[in-house]
């Protein structure tokens, strides 16, 4: 009988997620059990105080000798409350037979009775037309009733706030499981498959006769007792063989190495010639280090970029200066696209860098630089600081990009480096999403500057754990052409008609669509549609999601079938609908569904790119590098990402919304249709068959 047996991961993570789910809708039930109850009577409360310190107002003006009847400028000072508190629907104040005086706010059609019947008492809450209308007594200085305060809330405020708390939660929820999957499957690699692969290396190496290697134990675990078990066999062997080498070398002096060796056959001279044994202080470590190393730190420091995302673009409007010849939309736009400068810039040289001096050290580096930068970001106080702590900000998340980038390509081959990017980028999108989601929760409860130094508080604990987890390679065990990358270096890159081919024309228009669309567009927008700020941040999940689930997936796919080309050009296509989408459905929905299909387009088009450029550039990375060919890439791809957000202001400013996006979708149109008439003439003029979906030849 066919018995189906699950992965211990995939129950691990199950049971984890199980658990995660029970814990926090329970509190959660309670918690908006205990919200309802008690949100009425506290916004009760809020209104009575507002409305007395009205009262403390009129009867002051009032006191000093004006009539009340005739308060100038009293609509003014009631609209400009009115706004001050959102929450609030009216303030009417109407005289001692509930004539309206003053009013601000919606328009109600409450009439003078009814104003009447609402004023039987001192304090009144009574829900009439829709709202809940507290009424106050205003008394003159003889006691007299001088007139009365009506504040109006609307009936559905309260289940607005509490449908607003439950999409917090839910919000919270999914990054919670996010979070808890990230640290799972990490403890899992940690303790359980990264230790079992290399006590099978070992053994593998033992079982064929080397005995020249141990692992590096650092869990004392069940694994890790065994492992030290084998180890402790391994030392005992070599010290065996040392000490049986000693006494046959005196053995051949004292009786002549002819005879001795004629005696004991010829495999200790041959363990010795090969090295199959050495001295246990001399062994060197088996390590199976595997990609996801990296990824729980690539998390962290890019959910605390992505922080600010839901709201940088509106952060910027604060502190908004006029700049010469420039409008104020390239002006809110303006820190963004510096910062993606500061950042491509950085790409090549710190690649190489990386490569000198070790992925563990370029990442604590850039991460520290980043956290610098974060916090000073959050103390800006006018455009300019803003403009210089993000080129700060830039620069050492340029370093970590390239570097986690450069220790992929380091621990994967050929056969599975797109699978290895695609982790990447689900470990990129998942920190961007939670980021985003969460920043725009906390922004509403702790302002900007407290969420960008707890930015950089995350990015500081991201350098911790590299400084923990991720080992350093030995000098000897570095790849010997790595050197210091040249001007001629990225020429010889650049020569190349395939790389470049892919990066303008694919890679370019890609980072357009993210970063003018996502990142700066979309904010703005939904702003325009009177969205909340914790609003924005769930819906700009959707784009996150999409990565996280499908990036996995194609880059098994992209591994499996080597199409790489087929990959990106429907990931354009797919780009050019997700914009055009807007243009119909000028809606919260059409943001939604514009971002899930954009999301669902760069984990098909995006993951393929690195291994493409990896096989069109193997002879120019063989000489420069990988992290340089990859550091020349992401420089020239970054023509992008400081390209979008100066021309969707643009775009806005001449067209508005509706062109902006028609005009971003004709960018991506336009680019991935060249790319894919160019990889065509390619593949002819190689005398290949013209047919898209084949790949050049190595």
């Amino acid at each position: 009988m066919f018995k189906f047996r699950v992965p211990i991961k995939i129950s691990m993570m199950a049971l984890a997620i199980f658990a995660i789910l029970a814990a926090t809708v329970f509190i959660s039930s309670f918690s908006l059990s205990y919200m309802e109850r008690t949100l009425a009577p506290e916004m009760h409360k809020k209104t009575v105080t507002i409305g007395e310190s009205l009262h403390d107002v009129v009867t002051k003006i009032v006191g000093y000798g004006a009539r009340f009847e005739s308060l100038n400028g009293m609509d003014d000072f009631l609209a400009e409350l009115n706004n001050e508190y959102a929450d609030l629907s009216y303030i009417t104040i109407t005289d001692s037979y509930h004539a309206p005086l003053y009013k601000a706010g919606s328009t109600q059609n409450i009439s003078q009775s009814e104003y009447k019947d609402l004023t039987s008492q001192d304090t009144t809450t009574i829900l009439i037309n829709g709202f809940y209308n507290t009424s106050l007594i205003i008394n003159n200085m003889d006691g007299g009733v001088l007139g009365y305060i009506h504040i109006g809330q609307a009936k559905g405020l309260i289940q607005s706030r509490l449908q607003d708390s439950l999409l917090d939660i839910i919000t919270v929820i999914v990054v919670s499981i996010l979070f808890s999957l990230e640290l799972l499957y990490f403890l899992m690699v940690f303790t359980i498959s990264t230790p079992v692969a290399s006590l099978k290396k070992l053994l593998k190496n033992a079982s064929d006769g080397d005995f020249s290697h141990a692992v590096e134990i650092e869990s004392s675990d069940e694994i890790g007792l065994f492992t030290r078990y084998i180890n402790n066999a391994l030392f005992k062997l070599n010290d065996s063989y040392y000490l049986l080498t000693e006494r046959i070398n005196k053995l051949k002096f004292s009786l002549g190495e002819k005879k001795v060796s004629a005696a004991i056959g010829g495999y200790i001279d041959t363990a010795s010639r090969i090295n199959l044994f050495t001295p246990p202080e001399c062994m060197d470590k088996v390590s199976a280090e595997l990609t996801m190393y990296i990824r729980p730190a690539l998390f962290l420091l890019i959910f605390s970029e992505s922080l600010s995302l839901s709201f940088f673009p509106i952060f910027v409007y604060d502190l908004y200066e006029p700049i010469y010849g420039l409008s104020r939309e390239m002006v809110v736009g303006l820190p963004i696209s510096i910062f993606m400068l500061i950042w491509a810039l950085s790409l090549p040289s710190a690649g190489s860098w990386s490569d000198r001096v070790g992925r563990r050290k370029s990442f604590i580096i850039g991460a520290l630089i980043t956290t610098v930068g974060l916090v000073l970001t959050g103390l800006s106080q006018s455009i300019y600081d803003l403009l210089l702590w993000r080129s700060i900000t830039a620069v050492g998340y340029g370093i970590v990009f390239i570097t986690c980038q450069g220790y992929i390509t380091d621990h994967t081959n050929l056969e599975n480096r797109t699978r290895g990017m695609a982790m990447f980028l689900a470990g990129f999108f998942s920190g961007s999403l939670c980021g985003a989601a969460i920043g725009g929760i906390l922004v509403g409860h702790i302002g900007y500057n407290s969420t960008f130094i707890l930015s950089g508080v995350l990015s500081l604990a991201a350098a911790a754990f590299v400084a923990r987890f991720i080992h350093e390679a030995k000098d000897e065990d570095k790849p010997d052409n790595i050197r210091k990358a040249t001007f001629s270096d990225y020429i010889k890159v650049l020569s190349n008609s395939r790389f470049i081919t892919l990066t303008l024309f694919s890679a370019v228009p890609a980072k357009i669509a993210l970063t003018g669309f996502l990142y700066y567009t979309v904010p703005l927008y939904m702003s325009t549609l009177g969205t909340e700020q914790s609003s924005i941040g769930r819906i700009m999940m959707a784009y996150g999601i999409a990565m996280i689930l499908l990036s996995p997936l194609v880059g098994k796919l992209a591994d499996k079938t080597k199409r790489y080309t087929l990959l990106i050009i429907i990931g354009g296509v797919l780009s050019t609908l997700s914009l055009m989408i807007l243009y119909f459905e000028n809606s919260i929905v059409g943001v939604l569904m514009s971002m899930t299909l954009l999301g669902i387009a760069h984990a098909i088009g995006v993951p393929p790119q690195i291994s493409l450029i990896t096989e069109i550039s193997k002879r120019d990375t063989s000489e420069v590098g990988v992290g340089t060919a990859i550091g020349v890439f992401r420089l020239v791809e970054r023509i992008g990402n400081v390209s979008g957000p100066i021309i969707s202001g643009i775009l806005i400013t001449v067209y508005g919304y509706p062109g902006a996006f028609v005009g971003i979708a004709a960018i991506t149109f336009t680019g991935i249709v060249v790319f894919s008439l160019l990889f065509a003439f390619f593949n002819f003029r190689d005398r290949q068959l013209p047919d898209l979906i084949e790949e050049p030849a190595e």
